[in-house]
């Protein structure tokens, strides 16, 4: 018994869960962050003056992404609205949704010069060093079914933004195309007598 009491008094304490309050006030402060660093990142790459931190972000991220670099500050900005917002639990599912589109994106948005995604030129023209990595790879492992796998990669990105099936999605897109299939199609109204002949002709 007093082995058992004794363990008992050694046992760490469980650690409580933090609080509804505690959860907000940190999603809060990583959405200020984000938003703060993707419009210190948009600075640098309009070329202003963003200081050291500024302009080494600027071309690090022009140096990896190539041109794709200007949605990254997009995509701080739009992570940390949805932080503030308080997406909740689906905060990090819009996030990776995000990370997923965008790396489709570049593996698109990446063009080899004679078949070299890796040349300088090329990844300064394209979608830069990330794109040229993405690209390669899955052009090596899937040749020339890559867009399908990229294809694969943007729906999927789409469907953890939406936080919804696919089924969903598309029953969803598909009630709001039967809305407006009336109206696109309600016929004009035919002129009354009254109108002068001028009106009715045109």
């Amino acid at each position: 018994m007093k082995s058992a009491r004794a363990k008992d008094r050694n046992a760490t304490p469980k650690r409580k869960p933090p609080s509804e309050a505690t959860r907000v006030r940190r999603a809060e402060l990583a959405g200020i962050s984000l938003i703060a660093i993707g419009l210190v990142v948009g600075i640098a790459l309009a070329g202003s003056q963003a200081g050291w931190v500024g302009d080494f972000l600027g071309g690090a991220f022009a140096g990896i992404f190539g041109r794709a670099a200007w949605a990254m500050p997009l995509l701080f900005i739009v992570v940390g609205v949805g932080l503030i917002r308080g997406r909740g639990p689906s905060a990090g599912l819009f996030a990776a949704g995000l990370a997923l589109l965008f790396v489709a994106a570049l593996g698109l948005l990446a063009q080899p010069y004679r078949g070299d995604y890796f040349d300088p030129t090329a990844m300064r023209e394209s979608a830069g060093l990330s794109g040229a990595i993405i690209a390669d790879s899955l052009r090596r492992l899937f040749g020339e079914a890559t867009p399908v796998i990229l294809a694969a990669l943007a729906v999927i990105g789409v469907m953890l933004c939406l936080d919804m099936p696919v089924r969903a999605a598309l029953a969803a897109v598909r009630d709001r195309a039967k809305r407006l299939t009336p109206v696109i199609r309600r016929p004009e109204p035919a002129p009354t007598q009254d109108e002068p002949a001028d009106l009715k002709r045109l």
